[in-house]
């Protein structure tokens, strides 16, 4: 959801910048879904379902999306295209080297664990692991203030706002 664009271009922008900070080569192919298939072979009309699905539906799966968007400093966690430019740069990671954690992993991975994953313990457990150095924040494409999320997240398990248990 978070790497839905208006137009073709806006796409291969996302995408482009998603595989530099990932430290990839050009990918061999992006997969784009634009809809229903049509084609003008036919007498030069345009023909919905000639070569694939007439109809194209998509569901949309909010799983938290909608409360994180309306966090001031949580929000930024929505900005995330995913490159995994962050992990790169986080000395956590480089030691741990994926074996600890939620689907994501770093800061930017406690905030989305806790929201979209709920899982909270796995969350708090990567919040304090956090060095909050900041060569996250200097990497990301879209400069994405982490350890700001971080500290944050922090704040609202200290206080009792996030439980943990």
């Amino acid at each position: 959801m978070e790497k839905l664009v208006p137009t073709l271009n806006d796409a291969y922008k996302v995408a482009e910048v998603t595989w530099r900070y990932a430290n990839y080569t050009v990918p061999q192919y992006v997969s784009l879904v634009s809809g229903p298939s049509k084609t003008g072979d036919i007498e030069r009309v345009i023909t919905y379902g000639v070569h694939g699905p007439r109809e194209f539906h998509v569901i949309f799966m909010d799983a938290g999306r909608t409360e994180l968007a309306k966090h001031p400093v949580l929000r930024q966690a929505l900005y995330c295209l995913r490159c995994g430019g962050c992990l790169y740069e986080c000395p956590v990671f480089a030691v741990t080297a994926g074996h600890f954690g939620d689907k994501y992993f770093a800061g930017i991975g406690a905030v989305w664990a806790a929201m979209i994953s709920q899982n909270i313990e796995k969350a708090a457990s990567m919040a304090y692991t956090c060095l909050t150095c900041g060569r996250c924040k200097i990497r990301c494409p879209v400069k994405i203030d982490i350890p700001e999320m971080v500290i944050e997240f922090r704040r609202l398990i200290a206080e009792g706002e996030i439980n943990p248990q």
